[in-house]
């Protein structure tokens, strides 16, 4: 599967409102979100998991 760029670029988005900004570093390592976008997983489901994730 490729990946879609603006749907990458989505997920980026909502991984930084709920984490804050990535640095650098972290910009090289986020496969794991790519990954998900291949993985067909919706905005919705991501902007969920996230919430539930840093509420803890």
């Amino acid at each position: 599967m490729s990946l879609c760029s603006s749907q990458f670029s989505c997920f980026v988005k909502i991984f930084e409102t709920h984490y804050g900004r990535l640095t650098v570093y972290e910009r090289k390592h986020v496969r794991g979100i790519a990954n998900i976008c291949n993985a067909g997983i919706k905005s919705e489901k991501m902007v969920s998991m996230s919430a539930q994730a840093c509420s803890s």
